[in-house]
C-alpha cells in the first residue's frame, strides 16, 4: 500500500475537520428552520370545508310558514338549506365562501364571500358579502336555531296590507346579506361592528349603514347559538342592540333592535323588540314587533322542549305562538325538531296553523 492510500485511509479514520464540521452543523440548523417555519404555517393557515343540510315537511290547509297564504291542504317536503363552508386563513387573514344549493327559496346561491383581517389584538375589519351585523335573531346560523324557522319579523311583506293571497313575503333589509365593508371588535365584556353597504339601490349612490353591540353581562355571555345545548350551571347572558337605516329607502328608513339571552342549565330564555320608522310600505310603517322564548331540556343535552310567542304590530295585527321539541344528535348544529306554530290576525285575514317537521345535520 503506497504512502497516498496510507494518508487517505488515516483521515477517513480520523474524522472530518472542523471546518466540516461546522458546515455540516449550517445545514442541519438550516434544515431545522425551514421544518419549523413550516410547521408554523401549516399551524396558521389552511383550508376547512364544513357544511350543513335542513330538510323539512310542512302540513297546513291555510298559511305558509312566514304566513302567507298559499293555498288549502299545503303537505310537502323542502330541502331548506344544503350550505357548504369553505373557510381559511393565512397569518392575519381569513376568508370564508359559503354557497347554497337550495334554490327553493331564493335565486341566489351565495351566500358568504367576505375575506377579513385580524388587526390590533381586538379588531376585524371583513370585506364582502356578509350577513348585515343587526338583529341577533337574523345573525345566529340557520342550523343553530331553537325553531325551525327564524322570528315572522325578520320576514314581513315588503307590500301594503291587502288580502293575505297578494301579500309576497320578502326580507326587510334588516334581514338581508348585502357586499361592503365592515369594522368591528371584541373587548372583553363589550363586542361591535359597524358595517357601510350597498343597501337597496345596489350599487347607486345610496348605502345601508347599519351597526351592533353587545354586552356580556354574565358568564363571559351567552352562547351564539339558541337552545340549551351544552350550556352550563351558572347565568351567561347577552344584551344587545342595533341600529340599521337604509338611504335607498324614500325616506331613509331607520329601524333599531334591542335583544337579550339568558342561559343556565337546563333553561334558556331570550326575547328581543324591533322598531320600524314611517318610511316602509304601510305594512310596516312605524311597526314595533317583539318576541320572547323559551327553552328547557328535560334530557341533558338530548330532548329539550320549545316554547316562542311573537307580535309583529303590523297591519294584519298578526300574532305568533310555536310549540316545539328538539331532539339532539351530535350538538346544537344537529338535531331533530317537531314544531306546531299558530297564527292569529285581525277580524276580515286568515288564521291558522303550521306543522312543521325537519332534520339539521352539520359536519
Amino acid at each position: 500500500m503506497n504512502f497516498l492510500t496510507l494518508g487517505a485511509m488515516a483521515l477517513s479514520l480520523a474524522g472530518p475537520s472542523a471546518d466540516e464540521t461546522q458546515a455540516q452543523g449550517d445545514w442541519q440548523g438550516l434544515d431545522q428552520e425551514i421544518q419549523n417555519l413550516a410547521t408554523s404555517l401549516q399551524g396558521e393557515s389552511g383550508v376547512n370545508i364544513s357544511g350543513f343540510t335542513v330538510i323539512r315537511w310542512d302540513n297546513s290547509s291555510d298559511v305558509g310558514p312566514y304566513g302567507g297564504s298559499i293555498g288549502e291542504d299545503l303537505s310537502g317536503f323542502t330541502i331548506q338549506n344544503a350550505r357548504i363552508n369553505i373557510t381559511g386563513e393565512v397569518g392575519d387573514y381569513g376568508f370564508k365562501i359559503q354557497p347554497d344549493f337550495n334554490a327553493s327559496l331564493t335565486s341566489t346561491i351565495l351566500k358568504d364571500a367576505k375575506v377579513w383581517w385580524n388587526f390590533g389584538d381586538n379588531f376585524k375589519l371583513t370585506v364582502g358579502q356578509y350577513k348585515v351585523p343587526f338583529a341577533k335573531r337574523w345573525l345566529v346560523s340557520a342550523n343553530k336555531l331553537a325553531f325551525l324557522d327564524r322570528s315572522v319579523y325578520l320576514f314581513q311583506p315588503m307590500v301594503d296590507a291587502g288580502p293575505p293571497q297578494t301579500i309576497t313575503v320578502g326580507q326587510a333589509d334588516y334581514a338581508v346579506r348585502d357586499q361592503g365593508l365592515m369594522v368591528g371588535g371584541t373587548h372583553d365584556m363589550f363586542g361591535w361592528d359597524v358595517s357601510v353597504s350597498n343597501g337597496g339601490d345596489g350599487t347607486e349612490n345610496k348605502y345601508l349603514i347599519a351597526g351592533r353591540a353587545e354586552v356580556y353581562v354574565m358568564g363571559g355571555g351567552a352562547p351564539n347559538y339558541e337552545g340549551g345545548y351544552g350550556i352550563g350551571d351558572e347565568s351567561a347572558m347577552t344584551i344587545g342592540g342595533g341600529i340599521v337605516n337604509d338611504g335607498s329607502l324614500p325616506e331613509g328608513e331607520t329601524s333599531w333592535t334591542v335583544d337579550a339571552l339568558w342561559a343556565m342549565n337546563p333553561f334558556t330564555v331570550g326575547a328581543s323588540i324591533l322598531g320600524n320608522g314611517s318610511g316602509y310600505t304601510s305594512n310596516l310603517e312605524s311597526a314595533t314587533a317583539w318576541d320572547i322564548y323559551g327553552t328547557y331540556m328535560f334530557t341533558p343535552n338530548e330532548w329539550e322542549l320549545a316554547l316562542k310567542y311573537e307580535d309583529t304590530d303590523d297591519e294584519l295585527a298578526t300574532k305568533v305562538f310555536t310549540v316545539g321539541v328538539n331532539w339532539y344528535l351530535y350538538g346544537p348544529d344537529s338535531k331533530w325538531q317537531l314544531n306546531y306554530k299558530n297564527f292569529t290576525r285581525s277580524s276580515g285575514f286568515a288564521d291558522g296553523g303550521v306543522i312543521e317537521a325537519g332534520i339539521v345535520l352539520s359536519f
